[in-house]
């Protein structure tokens, strides 16, 4: 047997056997004799084979070779197919190759593939007849489409009932990345024309889609699903349509799901307030925090976990309820905080995400000791604290100033394994801020340094803060900065910062001049940045330093009268 190829190599001899190369998956079946050659001969340019096949070298031994994942081999091992060179082909291995050719389109190869299966022992189930649907869609071919299901439905060869409308449109989502939903809707529109039906879980879907890109799409979606099937709306699909809404940050969006669910006759469940509850974060209007729990209590609705961790959340925001139900008790408070983590503790298993807002709670209302007996206490209900449980305690020590306490915490992070992000590094900074520890502070940052989170403005705005007068640890820091950093507006503000605690106003006007010429526009935030740190240090400019200050500001924009 001789293999035509599009390189020097004119010829290939087959006899060279495969050794050690079996694989656990299978994709197609090929000779040995074939496999080695079909390996190198798909690497190259192109091939064909000639017509003197010896059908004989198909039906020795048989050896797998496992491609998958590996795309770029997929088409011409396909052309394989095509020219009927492979002798056995298994279920799973000609879906793979159906999705393939579906989602770039290849509707030529889906159907011969759809072919040569009907023909084999291998028969095509409805997921595979699925993919002519999904590769007509790649193609925009709508008219292609409709005319498919409705020989389905005339040869009665598939039925299109909900289970299996769900799994034609799952497909879709899923073989095509940028499948518009305005299409998806006109297949709908054809499978309830020719006596198909979609489920819930099939509208759902195309709700969640729609609510990732544009919400005048989920609109559209929903004045369908009124029309074609108003049966599918249940209260699992107005909840999804609250969730969607609640990234707008409008609450009034929002909430009128819950009235178009109520005069639908359906009844909010725990779920629907706990959406409500985390609007309240988003758009910052917590002072409807109260309304909502007393809407519970009035409908009773029974809050669960999740009901209890968004009050955590909205802790010292929102009026709420305490130990005697009143609405006018100011959550905020450590006792109300507490009477939470008891109601909870007694009636539900609380998880880690709980406490991870018990915490934070308790260092939002200044309890730092309660946010240390929640945090002690995770041991006791099995839990181990993660990132978010170490930074929130530690933000509590930091506020105080407690550098110790933020020291042997991150001494724990290390022992327990538990990686440190920039926030950590940052937290520690800030509380070595405000110990008056400049040197420990710069410390902290090349240890961020070094294990790649010093990142971000906020780190080294606080590390140039942190360094106050010590004008020399700030320029380490500025270099080490701009060697993988490149510094923006906060940095600046922050180095203008200390050199106004240290009284150089001669190296805060040369920064700013290199701000220009770096594009960047100075403000007047700058200077005013500098002018505080020089009083916080009481550092007066007199003389040619006077000179410089009103340089200075002119830099900043700042007309001198």
């Amino acid at each position: 047997m001789h293999l035509k190829v599009g390189n020097s190599e004119a010829t290939r001899n087959l006899s060279h056997r495969r050794e050690n190369r079996r694989s656990g998956g299978r994709l197609l079946v090929l000779s040995d004799r074939l496999y080695d050659s079909v390996k190198k001969l798909v690497q190259n340019e192109s091939f064909v084979f000639e017509e003197n096949f010896i059908s004989e070298d198909l039906t020795t031994a048989q050896a797998t070779l496992n491609l998958t994942g590996d795309m770029q081999w997929l088409w011409r091992l396909e052309e394989l197919f095509r020219l009927g060179r492979l002798q056995d082909i298994s279920r799973e291995d000609a879906r793979l190759l159906l999705r393939e050719a579906a989602g770039r389109g290849d509707t030529s190869t889906v159907l011969c593939i759809i072919s040569k299966l009907e023909n084999s022992p291998t028969k095509p189930e409805y997921l595979d007849y699925c993919c002519l649907i999904v590769s007509l869609l790649v193609e925009r071919d709508l008219e292609g489409i409709r005319r498919v299901l409705e020989d389905w439905i005339a040869s009665k060869k598939w039925t299109l009932d909900g289970n299996r409308v769900h799994i034609l449109i799952d497909l879709c989502f899923r073989l095509i990345n940028d499948c518009a939903v305005s299409e998806i809707l006109q297949i709908v529109d054809y499978i309830y024309e020719v006596g198909g039906r979609a489920t819930t879980q099939t509208w759902n879907r195309i709700l969640g889609v729609a609510g990732k890109s544009d919400y005048e799409q989920v609109l559209i979606v929903y004045r369908k699903m009124l029309r074609l099937d108003k049966r599918a709306l249940n209260q699992t699909t107005y909840n999804l349509l609250i969730s969607i809404f609640k990234y707008s940050r409008d609450w009034n969006k929002s909430a009128a799901w819950v009235g178009r669910m109520l005069c639908s006759g359906l009844k909010p469940d725990a779920y629907t307030f706990n959406n409500l509850l985390d609007i309240c974060l988003y758009s910052r209007e917590y002072f409807r925090a109260k309304y909502i729990i007393a809407f519970m209590k009035h409908h009773q609705i029974a809050p669960d976990i999740c009901t209890y961790t968004q009050l955590l959340r909205l802790s010292g925001r929102i009026p709420s309820f305490d130990e005697a139900n009143s609405t006018d008790a100011e959550i905020g408070s450590s006792r109300a905080i507490r009477h939470i983590w008891n109601l909870v503790s007694n009636k539900m298993q609380p998880d880690l995400t709980f406490y991870n807002a018990l915490i934070d709670a308790f260092v939002r209302v200044g309890d730092i000791s309660g946010a240390q007996e929640a945090f002690d206490s995770l041991s006791s209900q099995c839990l181990e604290p993660d990132l978010i449980s170490y930074n929130s305690l530690m933000h509590g020590y930091a506020r105080k100033g407690d550098v110790s306490k933020c020291l042997n915490l991150m001494q724990k992070m290390r022992e327990a394994e538990v990686g440190m992000d920039a926030r950590t590094y940052c937290i520690g900074i800030v509380a070595c801020k405000n110990a008056g520890d400049p040197d420990r502070a710069m410390k902290i940052y090349f240890e961020a340094y070094e294990n790649g989170c010093a990142q971000g403005e906020v780190l080294h705005h606080a590390a140039f803060t942190a360094c106050g007068p010590k004008l020399e640890n700030a320029r380490r820091i500025w270099k080490a900065m701009t060697a993988i950093h490149q510094p923006g507006f906060a940095s600046y503000k922050g180095f203008l910062g200390c050199c106004g605690a240290a009284g150089r106003i001669d190296v805060a006007l040369d920064i700013v001049k290199e701000m220009k010429e770096r594009g960047l526009v100075p403000t007047r935030e700058l200077f005013v940045a500098f002018l505080n740190a020089s009083k916080r240090y009481k550092k007066l400019y007199r003389g040619v330093e006077s000179r410089y200050y009103n340089m200075l500001r002119k830099e900043c924009g700042i007309i001198v009268l």
